[in-house]
């Protein structure tokens, strides 16, 4: 399987079945441990091939720069040895949020997410659409013990030529304490990454623009 689709796994896992669980009423600010149990696409057990694939981009940071370097490391300081396993700091804006964080393609265009609430468990489904006219819709559930929450997500995407596409996660959530360490809260390292990008954009337009400058200088000094 390609590349890409391993990435858009892993992208799954993070950003969809992890943090929805944070949507469950009564989450707790601090310290939480999650790993995947199962994670198919189109039916195939995905789980060795994102345990690979942790360990190409582990391989990748080393070679980085230092700065970039250690803006992953910050990033990544929840990984476990087990590449199942990640620990992820909710902070107390994160633990007030009500609405699950939920795959999105990139330059989709999503609905927000129907909520059911029952008990424990709170049912979810929301659906997207992308420029190119690919549509994506998912469903699944939370169940909040307290200490532990457990997601399934189920999504579907349809590609405007009509190919199919279906993804299946299921995660825990354990409580470990209120003490995060030196893991940094999720929004927080989402607004440095966000910053971080929006500087390097920056440096690069400048420079492009520098280049641009010089080439015209040395042609009407010719």
């Amino acid at each position: 399987m390609r590349k890409s689709i391993v990435i858009a796994v892993l992208s799954l896992f993070a950003v969809g079945a992890a943090q929805a669980e944070t949507a469950a009423n009564h989450l707790k600010a601090g310290l939480w441990e999650t790993s995947t149990q199962k994670m198919e696409v189109d039916g195939k057990d995905m789980l060795p091939q994102m345990a690979a694939a942790q360990k190409q981009m582990r391989d990748a940071i080393a070679k980085m720069p230092p700065e970039q370097r250690k803006q992953m490391d910050a990033l990544l300081a929840g990984q476990s040895e087990d590449p199942m396993k990640q620990r992820m700091c909710v902070s107390a804006a994160m633990a007030q949020n009500d609405q699950p964080m939920l795959p999105k393609p990139r330059d989709a265009e999503c609905s927000k997410p129907k909520m059911d609430r029952k008990g424990d468990r709170t049912a979810f489904d929301f659906s997207c659409k992308q420029a190119d006219g690919s549509t994506m819709t998912g469903k699944g559930e939370i169940v909040n013990t307290g200490d532990l929450i457990s997601t399934v997500i189920n999504t579907s995407s349809v590609a405007k030529g009509g190919a199919k596409r279906t993804m299946t996660a299921i995660t825990q959530m354990k409580f470990l304490g209120t003490d995060c360490g030196p893991i940094k809260p999720l929004d927080q390292l989402a607004k440095e990454m966000q910053a971080s990008q929006a500087a390097q954009a920056s440096t690069t337009r400048k420079s492009g623009a520098k280049a641009d400058a010089a080439g015209k200088g040395a042609a009407s000094g010719k």
